[in-house]
């Protein structure tokens, strides 16, 4: 008798326990994350990004070499969402055309094409 009601004391002390354990794990997994997250790949220092979670926008650590002490600091990066950003995106980066377009391209000799009979 009393191996029994021992017996099912400590099956209820372990299930309490394991309850108690379950709510506590609960609790971390339901919080929310903050605003702003650092996220970093742990096999190359370089990628290395701050993450506005409230608005999507990243910045990325950049060590600026060509500085005296090489200050590092966060870059914006830009986001291309869909293809007429990109459009805007490499319109505004693109290097300002030559006057002369003919001298910039190298000239191919003879059909780059082969003819179809």
């Amino acid at each position: 008798m009393f191996r029994t009601v021992a017996l099912c004391a400590g099956l209820m002390l372990s299930t309490s326990w394991t309850l108690a354990a379950q709510e506590v794990r609960s609790d971390l997994f339901s919080q929310q994350p903050g605003r702003f997250q650092i996220i970093f790949n742990p096999s190359i220092r370089a990628d290395t990004f701050l993450l506005d979670t409230g608005t999507g926008k990243v910045w990325q650590l950049t060590k600026f070499t060509d500085l005296k002490n090489d200050p590092v600091a966060w870059v914006y990066m830009d986001r291309l969402d869909d293809g007429q950003e990109v459009l805007m995106w490499a319109k505004d980066k693109a290097k300002p055309q030559e006057k002369n377009p003919a001298s910039a391209t190298p000239s191919l000799r003879g059909n780059p094409r082969p003819q179809s009979n």
